[in-house]
């Protein structure tokens, strides 16, 4: 069974587990396996110490099978004051958990959150040829704002990257 929920200081070991598993089988994420094995529990400890001390300003949800993560969004918001109506967004779902409404769910959770926070809008980039997270962000309701040519390098070939956005208030 999957429950969802904020992601607390006690999870660092399980997220350092769920990123070293998400960025060794997804090739579309932003670390490289190797960069996500140099992860460490005391940082990520650190950074969602951090997150709870900044409530209003990024939302770290997870969904967990049992104690085990296979579900991950960051929403942070933009930190000046002229772009405080603007959040970003990344989410990860593990290759065997995906097509299974988790990431529907964690964007439909996130947007609440957004929109109860005052964020008017959201933003992302996502790796053109990631048909299946491009399909979700635009049922979703996202749309494309324009695409950076070869902007990620993957196993010696360049990807472009689309920036998409959602408003959530008109």
């Amino acid at each position: 069974m999957l429950t969802y929920r904020l992601a607390e200081p006690h999870d660092a070991e399980r997220l350092v587990a769920f990123q070293q598993a998400l960025n060794s089988q997804a090739p579309f994420m932003l670390l490289t396996p190797q960069e996500a094995q140099s992860l460490h529990a005391d940082d990520m400890r650190r950074r969602l110490l951090e997150n709870e001390a900044m409530p209003r300003m990024q939302l770290w949800l997870l969904a967990l099978e049992g104690s085990t993560v296979v579900g991950e969004l960051r929403l942070s918001r933009i930190k000046f004051l002229k772009t405080l109506h603007r959040a970003h967004l990344g989410l990860g779902v593990l290759p065997s958990h995906q097509r299974q409404g988790i990431g529907k769910r964690l964007l439909h959770d996130a947007e609440r959150w957004a929109f109860a926070s005052g964020i008017s809008r959201i933003q992302l980039t996502v790796i053109a040829a990631n048909t299946a997270a491009l399909q979700l962000y635009e049922r979703a309701g996202y749309t494309s704002e324009g695409r950076m040519a070869k902007s990620m390098l993957i196993d010696g070939q360049y990807h472009d990257e689309i920036m998409m956005a959602k408003w959530l208030n008109g």
